[in-house]
């Protein structure tokens, strides 16, 4: 797989990340332990969690994957937003919940309303809650230094300016972390990015192929960036375009000089854009299938004029679109 060097570090980590988020969606701990090794073994070096990933569990069993293996591994955490008490007490039993809501349906809606309780949190971005977190992760994740630890969702307003910044700081020239910085929505990083630019050595938002944010975000050249959400949102709206426009779809593959292939390439296409938009950068994309984390990988092996022409074909795509409906 690729590799980027990361400015705001000096550390080389792969250019595709896989995210934790999801992780706890795969039932047994075996199975999440096999996405983890999965994605290792496809290539991938960069792995993002959080704090309140999984209900506050996510991190440990990173942190057992972690054991022994190190090495040139990049890892991302995140402070700010914790797991309710709540959620934290009903973290090791929520695989078994999620096992039973597939098995009984009529329990998702009992589900969704209980998530909402779990995930009423405060947020919180103050040196002493950054330096709580930090060693709480520090803990859970069975390292002595964290590479890049960021501010999760937070607004402007509710950044603790001078007194974050001098523990972070402090953090990085003691060796506990290597770099730090945002990680939220894009409206939210952009107007963090441009008043706090001194918290912002690392800035990860979402981008897509319809959003274009990556585009849109001025970023220095000595910050490293992230992108998130290739697919989230991008996959459902470009199966519904192809379904409904299939000669629109092939006609766009031709003129990108692109071989004629079905829906189920799209995914790689989407995370190939996003790796073309942040072409000195990394890109999270994560999955519950050991096929799909293989097949998606492979997107950080591609070369840039394979990247240019996925992201040619999108621009296509939008073209014939319009010329199309009119």
């Amino acid at each position: 797989m690729h590799r980027v060097s990361l400015k705001s570090c000096g550390l080389k980590t792969s250019r595709l990340a896989f995210g934790c988020a999801a992780l706890f969606r795969t039932a047994s701990k075996k199975g999440r332990r096999r996405l983890l090794d999965c994605a290792f073994d496809s290539g991938i070096r960069y792995f993002d969690v959080a704090r309140m990933y999984g209900l506050g569990a996510v991190e440990g069993e990173v942190g057992e994957f972690l054991s022994g293996r190190r090495g040139d591994l990049v890892i991302a955490t995140k402070f700010g937003i914790d797991p309710s008490r709540t959620g934290g007490l009903l973290a090791p039993v929520q695989s078994l919940a999620r096992f039973a809501v597939r098995v009984f349906p009529p329990l998702r809606a009992l589900a969704r309303r209980r998530a909402q309780v779990f995930h009423q949190v405060e947020r919180r971005y103050t040196a002493q809650h950054a330096a709580r977190s930090l060693e709480v992760s520090l803990r859970e994740l069975g390292l002595e230094t964290i590479d890049i630890l960021l501010m999760h969702e937070p607004e402007l307003a509710q950044i603790e300016r001078d007194e974050l910044l001098e523990f972070l700081q402090r953090q990085r020239a003691a060796g506990r972390i290597r770099s730090f910085g945002v990680a939220a929505y894009f409206p939210q990083v952009r107007a963090i990015a441009a008043a706090l630019p001194e918290l912002c050595r690392v800035i990860q938002t979402d981008h897509d192929v319809f959003s274009g944010n990556r585009t849109r975000l001025e970023a220095s050249r000595d910050q490293d960036v992230v992108t998130v959400s290739a697919l989230a949102a991008a996959l459902p709206k470009v199966r519904e375009l192809v379904a409904g426009w299939p000669d629109v779809f092939q006609g766009a593959l031709d003129d990108c000089g692109l071989e004629r292939f079905g829906p189920e390439a799209i995914p790689k296409l989407l995370l190939e854009e996003s790796l073309f938009s942040n072409e000195e950068g990394v890109v999270i994309f994560s999955s519950s299938s050991e096929e799909h984390i293989r097949s998606l990988a492979r997107a950080g092996e591609s070369s840039p004029a394979s990247l240019q022409r996925a992201s040619d074909f999108f621009h296509a795509l939008n073209r014939r679109l319009g010329s199309a409906s009119e």
